[in-house]
């Protein structure tokens, strides 16, 4: 014997060795297998969370759009409201100045009636008059 320490190998280990790697290397392989699963798995939920985000992200914009749209048409119809208020305000002092107008008109309709009767009641009592004067003018000839 030598005073080397090296152990010998037989092919019965040889062969357990190398039955041995390749069982460590299926376990490998399949843990790789699975571990790739689980990463493929993983990136398809954040796929689907970043899908989701994204969604939820342009659901709130096009929510903040219709709600800047209903604000807009708000503004709108409220300064179309202010218009025609100011419309109507105008067309209630433009009818009361004609009623004011018509009211005196009115007025001095009834003042002209009022001398019109006056002058008919002034002229009745001279015709009169001067009927009776020519009927004693008649009588006295």
């Amino acid at each position: 014997m030598t005073g080397n320490n090296k152990s010998i190998e037989t092919p019965a280990d040889a062969h357990e060795t190398a039955r041995q790697a390749v069982e460590d290397s299926r376990a490998v392989a399949e843990e790789m297998r699975v571990s790739g699963e689980q990463f493929r798995r993983r990136s398809e939920e954040d796929r689907q969370v970043a899908e989701e985000h994204r969604n939820l992200r342009e659901a709130s914009r096009d929510s903040r759009e219709q709600e800047r749209l209903l604000q807009e048409d708000v503004r709108q119809r409220s300064e179309d409201l202010r218009d025609a208020a100011e419309q109507l305000r105008a067309a209630a002092e433009d009818a009361r100045h004609s009623a004011e107008a018509a009211r005196a008109a009115a007025d001095e309709a009834r003042r002209v009636a009022e001398l019109a009767r006056e002058t008919q009641a002034d002229m009745k009592a001279l015709l009169t008059q001067v009927l009776a004067e020519l009927r004693q003018r008649g009588t006295t000839n």
